[in-house]
């Protein structure tokens, strides 16, 4: 984002103009371009890491001297809802030697540095669409700074940043970046640059792999454990299709506890859940059926005849409907993800780390706005077609979420209420 720009029009990257030798007024404000690497995203533990690398370009007035950079210090980034161990930081004097490229001049010196930093921190995934799932990964407030040292925990000024840019990449063949939002927090006494900002990071999963080795693996498997329903029932194929049936079942059932090893343990069914579970229900019940069916109509031929006609008929709906399902799955659920809008919906009433203070007595903002959200989610839900969509995977929240969420801002605000009255915090909002 581009915070402010020089009032001729030229962007503040553009290193060697006349005004910003000129004018005092754009010194000390920094460019800086940042590249985050996620290396490990875990939704079992609930943990994200990612490595930062910032790139700094700022003009200062020249000084004449060596060690301007000791009075300086180096620039650095302070994160509180995340832990940042900081690798490297540090800047130095553009000194091109050909004059037709220098950057540096008698009146202004341009700088350029670079700073590596390692980010750990924690996050509630929700798992619903697994594994068509996304998720926004909120840092939280990002405060840009000058610090002593690169270790060091303090710091002396707040940066003036001006241009801030921002790549989001991954190293992990499981998931795909969506790119990143960038907030600007402007001081109030000025419009001209920003110290403080607001990342979130948008990632999904890539489905393709569950889809080969879960969906498909188990569509071909169910429709193989269904096929003694085109065996007539008799005393001599008894045997046989129970144990199809059988070794069908313990092979979903192992298939559904090694994806449970991909997952939290999380109190609601995910899209694949959903889909193993429906397996395992419809072979549970075709070999029901055979000991029903043979149980019944051992003797009588006729009746035997119309039952076998009948479980060809079932077997044939059978593949029709698991056929559809897979190309559900395989064309519409791949493509239809849930909107950026609902995720940030969704993770916009969480409690986080920083943002939400717990001591902010005389501002109560926050917990009406997040009351708001959760009344206007529970207007807008309807019963029956958001659990008919809830149930297919899509842009939906459980009714029980829905009643949770508003019961629990109902009773945050009423919370504050009654400490400001116990405080006699009588400050008008």
């Amino acid at each position: 984002a581009y915070i402010a720009s020089p009032s001729s029009g030229h962007r503040p990257t553009e290193h060697f103009t006349d005004e910003w030798d000129s004018n005092p007024l754009l010194h000390e404000r920094v460019c800086c371009h940042v590249v985050i690497r996620l290396i490990d995203v875990d939704p079992v533990e609930g943990t994200f890491k990612a490595r930062v690398k910032c790139h700094w370009a700022f003009r200062m007035k020249n000084s004449q001297d060596n060690s301007e950079v000791l009075f300086r210090g180096v620039p650095g980034i302070r994160i509180p809802a995340v832990i940042t161990t900081v690798e490297e930081s540090r800047i130095w004097k553009d000194v091109t030697a050909k004059p037709d490229e220098r950057k540096s001049n008698h009146n202004t010196v341009y700088w350029k540095g670079t700073s590596t930093f390692i980010l750990e921190g924690y996050k509630m995934f929700h798992m619903e669409n697994f594994p068509f799932d996304r998720h926004i990964i909120n840092l939280e407030n990002i405060d840009f700074v000058w610090r002593p040292e690169k270790e060091s925990a303090d710091y002396y000024k707040s940066m003036k940043v001006v241009v801030l840019t921002t790549d989001l990449v991954t190293v992990l063949p499981e998931w795909d970046t969506c790119g990143a939002y960038v907030k600007p927090i402007k001081p109030a006494d000025t419009k001209e640059y920003a110290q403080t900002f607001n990342w979130q990071l948008r990632i999904e999963r890539r489905e393709w792999f569950y889809i080969r080795q879960v969906f498909w693996l188990t569509f071909l498997l169910t429709i193989v454990s269904s096929t003694p329903l085109a065996i007539p029932n008799t005393e001599a194929h008894m045997g046989s299709r129970l144990y199809v049936y059988i070794s069908g079942l313990l092979t979903l059932i192992a298939f559904k506890f090694s994806l449970a090893s991909h997952l939290p343990c999380v109190p609601y069914a995910t899209s694949a859940d959903d889909y193993l579970n429906l397996q395992i229900l419809a072979i549970s019940l075709a070999a029901m059926e055979t000991v029903i069916s043979y149980s019944n109509y051992e003797g009588d031929s006729y009746k035997r005849d119309k039952w076998d006609h009948s479980e060809n008929v079932t077997f044939i709906l059978i593949l029709v409907f698991w056929t559809s399902y897979l190309i559900f799955v395989v064309l519409i659920k791949t493509y239809w993800k849930h909107p950026w809008d609902f995720v940030f919906s969704r993770d916009y009433l969480e409690k986080f780390f920083e943002l939400n203070d717990p001591f902010d007595y005389f501002d109560m903002v926050d917990a009406r706005n997040r009351l708001k959200e959760a009344q206007i989610q529970k207007e807008r839900f309807h019963w029956f077609p958001s659990s008919f969509i809830y149930a297919l995977g899509g842009p939906a929240r459980h009714p029980a979420s829905i009643g949770r969420q508003f019961t629990r801002a109902t009773t945050n605000l009423q919370g504050l209420q009654t400490l400001r009255e116990k405080l006699e915090l009588k400050k008008r909002m």
